[in-house]
């Protein structure tokens, strides 16, 4: 039997390679492992970030994951379910989305679910 990584999850559909890039960038950064996959459904249907970001957490060793979805990026934990998020990210603009969502940057989404793992206060 193989055991599988403790690594953070990215599922991204239809986002660009350098939202990505920082992201995964964030998350090197403080030292953790992660896999990137790309999520294409059977069917085509309107998936949001939130909903890939718990499909991710659900895959991670670490129960973390990070959902990309064309230039939205939400960070979450597997007891979280998919409407709720850790944080959020929108492209290359720390934006405001929701009233209950802390946002920053894609780099620092990475770094956030890094810190999160090692159980360090969230960069803001």
């Amino acid at each position: 039997m193989v055991a599988k990584k403790p690594e953070i999850v990215l599922l991204t559909m239809q986002a660009g390679e350098e939202f990505i890039k920082k992201i995964c960038a964030g998350i090197e950064e403080e030292g953790l492992l992660y896999r990137c996959e790309a999520f294409s459904p059977a069917e085509r249907t309107n998936i949001s970030a939130g909903a890939l970001a718990y499909r991710a957490a659900m895959e991670s060793t670490l129960g973390v994951g990070i959902g990309v979805c064309g230039d939205k990026a939400t960070l979450t934990h597997e007891s979280l379910g998919e409407t709720k998020a850790l944080c959020s990210a929108v492209s290359d603009e720390a934006i405001s989305v929701q009233d209950t969502w802390t946002v920053v940057t894609p780099k620092m989404l990475g770094q956030n679910a890094a810190r999160f793992v090692k159980k360090q206060p969230f960069l803001s």
